[in-house]
């Protein structure tokens, strides 16, 4: 079965399981060009191999690019990183949105995506219960999927299909509906944002986002 759920959700409590973590592993072609760096390293004095030595001097101008941007993955926290880009993917499915609206885009926090990571790992020992950090300082918004492998635009997207149930005049959810999640996303005093997600009992997964400032101030329109 294919489930998602957010917080405002009913959803049925899951055995508990340690949750399945996963480790940050450098695809084949960042092994490849780790192994030949190495090599390169070994043969800066010109190598008995012609085509080698120019192979190697590329190499050498790229290394700068490459350490950056092992370095600037490996600072991220675990939870925050998803096969389809991570951090760069789940910040610009916010600021699509935020543009709409015409509000300053958010930027990426680690220090936020590390609290982020420790309430949804908490949340993964509870049964995957949906429930927010109890007197959080950041803004939150929850999701939760089974049978899915949502990236981070479907998480946001999936926030945002709430704006329909927003009436921007009155600057309040419509009767009997839910839309937090969309004027968080959206919420021009929020300027940083942090995620993270963890995997459950059965597989599902459980996704978190933390915002600086927090939005949804009661009395002040998102926008």
């Amino acid at each position: 079965p294919h489930r998602r759920a957010h917080e405002a959700d009913e959803a049925s409590a899951l055995p508990q399981r340690p949750p399945r973590m996963d480790p940050f592993v450098p695809n084949g072609t960042v092994s490849f060009l780790l192994t030949f760096a190495v090599l390169c390293m070994t043969k800066r004095d010109g190598g008995s191999c012609h085509v080698m030595a120019m192979a190697c001097r590329v190499m050498n101008g790229l290394m700068p690019v490459l350490v950056g941007t092992l370095m600037g993955a490996l600072a991220l926290p675990v939870g925050s990183r998803t096969d389809s880009g991570g951090p760069a993917d789940m910040v610009q499915a916010h600021n699509d949105w935020r543009a709409k609206v015409g509000v300053a885009p958010l930027v990426w926090s680690t220090q936020i995506a590390t609290v982020a990571q420790e309430w949804a790992d908490t949340l993964s020992r509870h049964n995957c219960q949906l429930r927010h950090r109890p007197a959080g300082q950041y803004g939150e918004n929850l999701a939760w999927y089974l049978g899915l492998s949502p990236t981070p635009t479907d998480v946001v997207n999936s926030w945002a299909e709430e704006r329909s149930d927003y009436d921007p005049v009155r600057h309040q959810c419509r009767a009997g509906k839910v839309c937090g999640h969309y004027t968080q996303v959206v919420d021009q005093r929020s300027r940083k944002v942090g995620c993270g997600k963890a995997t459950c009992a059965s597989d599902a997964e459980i996704w978190v986002c933390n915002y600086d400032p927090p939005g949804n101030l009661a009395g002040s329109p998102p926008f």
